[in-house]
């Protein structure tokens, strides 16, 4: 157990699980914040809360599903949390880091207004209400976060106007504070964008009377074309990457299998390790082996409805002994097909997995940071080869698990048959 710091200052312990527990999908470790950025008291709370910590970890039923263990512990939490609030109410929060930016007690305050004649809702308000929207629409913590994110600076530049008062001037005036911070027109694209929408809901919610962003677009022009924007891996590249020792028996199966899987199916990392043993089917009526890409198991999510479909796999990974590994988790009675967890409060399948591989791995091979392919790139680089061979691009998309913008094959045609997709699959070869 131990005592550590956030990058905000505030103390928090984290307790690492029994390796056990590890291999049968539960987190490596538990955080539980201490709500202080005094040392002093965050000693005298970590023994508490270790206290508390052991005596849960010893009891019989901690470990007998992953559900209890989640309620179970978020319980504890509360509880600890509710006593360091009772004992010492004024806590040395910070008030400008992200999980209490936007529910801050001045955030609260602001909120408060709504309930008073004459009052007005301002961005803070919109945003948290806008959010708790979007929760429950299935989205992952992750990308709820990286919405909230983006949508933060409106609050600092607004202060306190209020929103529906805003014209296409302001709109404008944003979009310029934003590029005065040294961001690159991509980024700035994507938090204008974030900003459109939630005022676009805000307006069918009837708190805005118009949307401050329609018509506002990046002035400046990217200095890359959008496939240039996103690497790949070499031939080369692959070679030297497979040769490493990790991707033998004597590696780690997750850090073999899933590069494997992302390079030859085009799936995101995060549907990788949140992959089922049973997730992994044969079709009766063709024989071909496929990946049953979904959102059916416990915290498993998926970016948008067109990423649940149904990917066969490559020869390669049938030809590298895929299928016996299926079979020993199959037999070892293991739920997940790899050992990954959602882990931190996105929930994120693939942390530890990108982590390990992007900063570990790349590094011993000499990789420069910031210039080169990453976890993700085996997807872009899978995509590539498919685009190299001509293959129409609703067929890639069904593959890939993206949107169909034409209307005949978005609304009216059927998905392609796994015959069809294998025979794209297996056509190329990436190494």
């Amino acid at each position: 157990m131990y005592i550590q710091r956030s990058s905000f200052g505030v103390y928090y312990t984290r307790i690492s699980l029994p390796k056990f527990a590890r291999e049968n999908g539960f987190p490596h470790s538990i955080r539980i914040s201490l709500l202080t950025k005094c040392r002093k008291t965050a000693v005298k709370r970590n023994a508490l809360v270790c206290g508390q910590m052991l005596e849960f970890l010893d009891r019989e039923t901690t470990f007998c599903s992953r559900e209890v263990f989640d309620r179970d512990t978020e319980a504890l939490r509360n509880g600890l949390h509710g006593f360091f609030e009772e004992t010492l109410p004024s806590l040395p929060i910070n008030a400008n880091s992200p999980e209490n930016l936007l529910f801050s007690s001045s955030s609260t305050a602001s909120a408060s207004k709504v309930k008073k004649e004459g009052s007005f809702r301002d961005f803070a308000w919109l945003i948290r209400s806008y959010i708790k929207y979007k929760s429950r629409t299935r989205v992952s913590p992750k990308y709820l976060k990286q919405v909230e994110g983006r949508l933060r600076p409106l609050i600092g530049f607004f202060n306190d106007r209020n929103p529906r008062s805003l014209k296409l001037t302001d709109g404008l005036n944003y979009q310029h504070d934003l590029l005065g911070n040294g961001w690159s027109p991509k980024t700035v694209k994507e938090y204008l964008s974030v900003a459109r929408q939630l005022c676009a809901w805000c307006v069918q919610m009837e708190y805005l009377k118009r949307n401050p962003f329609v018509g506002v677009k990046v002035i400046l022009p990217e200095s890359k074309a959008a496939h240039e924007q996103r690497q790949i891996w070499t031939k080369a590249q692959l070679q030297d990457l497979f040769a490493h020792k990790r991707f033998s028996d004597r590696g780690s199966a997750d850090d073999m299998w899933v590069p494997l899987i992302l390079l030859h199916s085009g799936l995101r990392p995060s549907e990788a390790c949140q992959l089922r043993v049973e997730d992994v089917r044969k079709c009766e009526k063709t024989g071909i082996w496929y990946f049953n890409v979904s959102d059916d198991g416990w915290k498993q999510r998926i970016k948008t409805p067109n990423a649940r479909r149904q990917v066969p796999l490559h020869r390669e990974l049938l030809e590298r002994g895929f299928l016996n590994y299926v079979a020993g988790r199959t037999k070892s009675r293991r739920v997940q097909l790899f050992n990954c967890s959602p882990t931190g409060k996105e929930e994120d399948w693939s942390r530890n997995f990108t982590h390990r591989f992007n900063r570990f791995l790349l590094n011993k091979l000499g990789y420069a940071a910031g210039n080169r392919p990453g976890s993700y790139s085996l997807r872009h680089t899978f995509v590539d080869a498919l685009k190299q061979k001509d293959v129409p691009e609703h067929i890639v998309a069904e593959i890939v698990g993206h949107s169909q913008t034409s209307i005949t094959f978005g609304r009216y045609g059927k998905p392609s048959g796994l015959k069809k997709k294998a025979a794209v699959i297996n056509s190329v070869k990436l190494f």
